[in-house]
């Protein structure tokens, strides 16, 4: 289920996914979204993998570079951190001025038993709660009032089918594309380093 509105929030941000652009684990959604548009994509990973360019530590800033990225895609990530807001701040010294970081977390949702095992599944979000945790890191001005916006997914149907184990691909669109504050799925942030 959250991976069908993953799609949907990059789908209508792929313009942002350009450039030199970071993604975590895996460069799956800057490989579809990126298009032509990306010039250097790096993986980054807290151990090595046959995968990742760059293995550090997202909390502790180790092996993350100083303004280099364009766009970083942190997808279902925030959720496995403890130390949620230092690696909020570790994204944001890792973009360039105008860089854009592409967030999604989940709002609803089961234990990740995978992570839980490996690194801890420590966080739910609400939109309020994202939009705190990043806007303390990407201000805004009078000039660019919006360097943090939120979009929720979700809705009570979805949030139940989910729990279930039911697929998007058992719901209409019509069902899937009713969002509802009061049950959010998914939480997906776009937040800009002026």
């Amino acid at each position: 289920m959250d991976r069908f509105y993953i799609d949907q929030f990059f789908e209508q941000h792929c313009d942002d996914i350009h450039g030199c652009v970071l993604e975590i684990a895996d460069n799956n959604y800057t490989k579809r979204f990126g298009v032509n548009r990306v010039l250097q994509s790096e993986i980054f990973h807290v151990t090595e993998s046959e995968k990742a360019t760059l293995v550090g530590n997202l909390v502790s800033g180790q092996n993350v570079p100083t303004e280099a990225f364009d766009c970083i895609i942190l997808t279902q990530t925030l959720p496995f951190i403890y130390d949620v807001d230092s690696a909020i701040a570790n994204c944001y010294r890792a973009l360039k001025t105008n860089g854009v970081l592409l967030c999604t977390v989940n709002g609803i949702s089961q234990i990740s038993r995978y992570d839980m095992e490996r690194w801890g599944d420590f966080w739910r979000f609400t939109n309020l709660s994202l939009a705190q945790l990043l806007k303390a890191h990407f201000k805004s001005s009078t000039k660019n009032p919006e360097a943090v916006s939120i979009t929720t997914f979700g809705n009570v149907l979805t949030a139940t089918s989910l729990l279930f184990g039911i697929p998007s691909q058992e719901l209409q669109m019509k069902e899937l594309n009713h969002h509802d504050q009061d049950y959010q799925v998914l939480i997906g942030a776009r937040a800009v380093k002026f």
